[in-house]
């Protein structure tokens, strides 16, 4: 174990005095913009189908949207999800 130990600390040192190229974190920003992308076009996606499914059958979306509402009251009771907060952009 103790092995180990100085095995990272030896390869952190080594890492820590390589000489990295400048133009590291530009590459990660590109992907960062791009994975935001695909999710917002995900996110728009299910938006339009929950509405579609919502206006198809109102009473099935209410018998889903209650029970989220009580598995998230349930959480919220056990203390494993934080609770909801006023948004200023709510009116």
């Amino acid at each position: 174990m103790f092995f180990l130990l100085r095995v990272v600390f030896w390869l952190g040192i080594v890492f820590a005095s390589l000489p990295w190229p400048e133009d590291f974190r530009p590459a990660r920003a590109g992907v960062e913009t791009k994975a935001r992308e695909m999710l917002g076009a995900a996110v728009d996606g299910a938006r339009a189908g929950i509405g579609k499914v919502c206006l198809d059958a109102p009473a099935a979306c209410l018998d889903a949207a209650g029970g989220l509402g009580r598995l998230a009251s349930a959480a919220a009771r056990e203390g494993k999800a934080p609770k909801p907060q006023a948004s200023a952009a709510r009116p």
